[in-house]
């Protein structure tokens, strides 16, 4: 999706970013309940708000490692010789906007499977019906 809004229509990084990991949030809550963790069908609106919540912490911490690293990362020195000397400038397009998207996505997903299992999918025990 970043791709896609980034180069042809020349979005601005944080809309081509928000864009993509909206649509992200949304498959990702159906695939945690359908899939991944335990559903009970008498929360899933809580489920569903907290899904969203915990995606929208996503987004902001997404957003800012993106648009941080896509200011940063070319004033790295060594990054910038490897990225030049390999060519990846000429052939990859906002080579530093998909560096910082991939460390993004690894860091957000850690965020969001471990929000979503501790605070929104936990089992509950009997007793705390």
């Amino acid at each position: 999706m970043n791709v896609l809004l980034l180069k042809p229509f020349e979005a601005p990084t944080w809309v081509a970013v928000s864009a993509g990991y909206l649509v992200g949030i949304l498959v990702n809550y159906l695939l945690c309940v359908a899939w991944i963790f335990k559903s009970d069908p008498s929360r899933r609106y809580y489920e569903f708000l907290g899904s969203m919540a915990v995606g929208i912490v996503g987004l902001l911490l997404n957003n800012v490692i993106v648009i941080t690293g896509e200011k940063l990362l070319p004033g790295i020195g060594p990054l910038v010789s490897l990225i030049e000397n390999t060519g990846l400038d000429e052939v990859v397009p906002n080579i530093f906007v998909n560096i910082a998207k991939l460390v993004a996505t690894f860091v957000v997903l850690a965020w969001n499977f471990l929000a979503r299992k501790y605070l929104i999918f936990r089992l509950r025990k009997p007793e705390d019906n």
